[in-house]
């Protein structure tokens, strides 16, 4: 089983409580500019609170800069079809990327369909980190995870929605744990997770913030969480090792660009990524109506975090 590892939580813990200099890319270094549209691949479909936060952080950068960026929808296999398309991409800074690190520290190791590696890919910037839970309708004849598999056991089984091999692999940890058959559903995001939860299309599902809304109006309700540390919304919701599977999510939304960048450019765009972050729009959508952990852990930091989870993902798949 994964653990998350004392450098994991340092890193984790540097990011968000204190960007410093040291992981910031140098504003004076940042001369380079683009020469056309800068094509913004999200790895999520429309509609989600991760699609809404990249095209915020687009906008930013529109108006700060004068830059055009052209958000660009590219949704499936748990962000794998947009870092895809990313790996394919000219590293001239007018393709990034955005998605979540376990799209490039655990997906390539985890479903054979991912045609690229983590090395593949120059790191820019962190937005937040992800409020990763189990959620289910408020209507549903459990409330924690205990009592999911004690239903699982009288139905036979039950069917959860997933947005990627990373949470059909937290699925599989928690079927073989309760020793009980959980039938997943894969999804293109969070926001069709939530459509099928809502619509009793299935039992439960995974997201990572927008469901916030569904809590505070009653509609939904966490079942586990995922993190490490205590929620933002519903702090006292037990987490997976508190049920005794020994499993954390160490997942922020970030940014990214094919490897290779010219240094100017890289510079560039984490500058002007970074100052997006930190505007009051997107602290006020990630922060306040998201609820999520606000934080850019930096170019450095990110990459160091993303090729430490990666060794674990390798070691895990037997392929280190």
């Amino acid at each position: 089983m994964l653990k998350v590892g004392y450098g994991h939580r340092m890193l984790v813990a540097a990011g968000i409580a204190a960007v410093t200099m040291l992981t910031q890319p140098d504003a004076a270094l940042a001369e380079w500019s683009p020469q056309r549209p800068i094509q913004l691949l999200i790895g999520f479909n429309e509609g989600g609170g991760a699609d809404a936060l990249a095209r915020l952080v687009a906008d930013n950068i529109e108006g700060s800069r004068g830059w055009t960026v052209v958000p660009i929808n590219r949704g499936g296999a748990g962000g794998g079809v947009m870092a895809t398309l990313l790996r394919n991409a000219a590293p001239d800074g007018h393709t990034i990327g955005m998605g979540v690190t376990t799209t490039f520290s655990n997906n390539p190791f985890f479903n054979e369909g991912m045609d690229y590696s983590p090395e593949d890919f120059d790191y820019l910037a962190t937005i937040a980190r992800s409020q990763m839970v189990l959620v289910a309708r408020e209507d549903a004849p459990f409330d924690t995870l205990d009592e999911l598999a004690e239903t699982a056991r009288e139905r036979g089984s039950l069917t959860v929605a997933v947005m990627g091999p990373d949470m059909e692999r937290v699925a599989d940890m928690i079927a073989d744990h309760y020793d009980i058959d959980l039938r997943v559903v894969p999804t293109r995001g969070g926001a069709e997770v939530l459509t099928q939860i809502l619509g009793g299309h299935v039992d439960a599902g995974f997201n990572g913030g927008a469901h916030h809304q569904y809590i505070r109006s009653g509609d939904m309700k966490v079942v586990v969480n995922l993190n490490s540390e205590p929620l933002m919304v519903t702090p006292e919701v037990a987490n997976l090792r508190d049920h005794g599977i020994d499993y954390a999510t160490n997942i922020f939304f970030q940014f990214q660009a094919p490897a290779g960048l010219p240094d100017d450019v890289r510079e560039a765009l984490a500058t002007a990524i970074d100052e997006a972050v930190n505007s009051d729009g997107v602290r006020q959508l990630a922060g306040e109506r998201m609820e999520m952990q606000l934080g850019n852990l930096g170019p450095e930091a990110l990459s160091a975090m993303i090729m430490d989870d990666a060794r674990i993902s390798a070691r895990l798949a037997g392929t280190e």
